[in-house]
């Protein structure tokens, strides 16, 4: 089976569906390393991720075995485990003991790089929440709303 691919209007996420998995994809001007450090901080997660808001962790910065807890916006937590691990390029986890999202960064240069969540087909509707997922990092890496990696409380976007 072909790849679809539907892009939506500039500096949106993109999505590609194949008999491999799911990619949902966007650009997002701003280093790599500001990138990996969105993608890998927990203290981070609540603020881009739609379905986390709040997270315990053995790392904030999460390595291949690092494990905690997420909770979910209905007041749930669930377990999570990370089992793949590539430093600045990847991590994928499993929540709840299955195979969630995989976290890809793509580097262009200096200061721009593509992020993708990638997961299995019948994950097909989770792509909206990556998709508000990728907006909320697009908002805060490219000027709008600027992390400051040592404050100690953080808001999410106002979307």
């Amino acid at each position: 089976m072909p790849s679809m691919k539907t892009e939506h209007r500039r500096g949106a996420a993109s999505v590609t569906v194949s008999t491999s998995g799911i990619c949902v994809e966007r650009i997002i001007h701003a280093a790599p390393e500001s990138g990996w450090d969105i993608l890998t901080d927990t203290t981070q997660w609540p603020r881009w991720g739609p379905s986390v808001s709040s997270v315990s962790c053995s790392d904030r910065y999460i390595q291949k075995n690092a494990s905690g807890r997420i909770w979910l916006p209905v007041g749930l937590s669930v377990p999570f485990r990370v089992t793949e691990y590539e430093h600045g390029t990847y991590w994928g986890w499993k929540v709840a003991g299955i195979r969630a999202t995989g976290h890809r960064l793509i580097p262009y240069g200096d200061s721009t790089c593509k992020i993708c969540f990638e997961m299995p087909v019948y994950w097909l509707p989770y792509s909206i929440v990556c998709h508000a997922a990728l907006q909320r990092i697009a908002f805060l890496l490219e000027g709008k709303g600027l992390m400051d990696r040592n404050a100690q409380k953080h808001t999410r976007p106002p979307f």
